[in-house]
């Protein structure tokens, strides 16, 4: 009964996912296109970056609804990412929504990830089900979609 009473993971323009702006950080190229793949079925429009270093500059040049920040990349790691962002005060994502994607148990890293300003985190591999299900959640709570806002 609890199913049939949630849309569908694949349904897109329902809930608070659909018409968000999402930047996905991400080195390995079939997670970062997995995650790129439900985003837009469920109607976001999606920017990637792979590594730390282009997730700041992406980051720095245009405001996002969310970002999907996996954690060990090269260049530079999204706990710094991250970190970087969230000091960025006049940057348009230094409050924006951020969400640890990790292949690792986030437990272990829990001190960094908080203390970086990570807001949740997902594990890997991807279930869609509940990667949809923690950005409804985060995001019913944030503002009006990023293209509403400036940019």
């Amino acid at each position: 009964a609890e199913r049939a009473a949630r849309p569908p993971a694949d349904e897109a323009g329902r809930g608070a996912v659909a018409g968000r702006r999402v930047l996905v950080v991400e080195d390995n190229a079939v997670n970062r296109e997995l995650a790129v793949t439900f985003l837009r079925r469920w109607g976001c429009a999606v920017d990637t970056a792979e590594d730390g270093l282009a997730a700041v500059e992406k980051a720095a040049a245009r405001p996002y609804d969310l970002i999907l920040m996996d954690l060990q990349m090269p260049q530079m790691s999204g706990i710094d990412a991250t970190s970087r962002i969230r000091r960025n005060l006049r940057g348009p994502n230094a409050r924006t929504l951020i969400i640890a994607f990790t292949a690792t148990n986030p437990e272990d890293n829990l001190a960094d990830v908080d203390a970086a300003g990570f807001d949740d985190y997902i594990a890997k591999p991807i279930d869609p089900d509940k990667l949809r299900a923690t950005l409804e959640r985060a995001l019913a709570k944030m503002m009006p979609p990023a293209r509403t806002r400036a940019g």
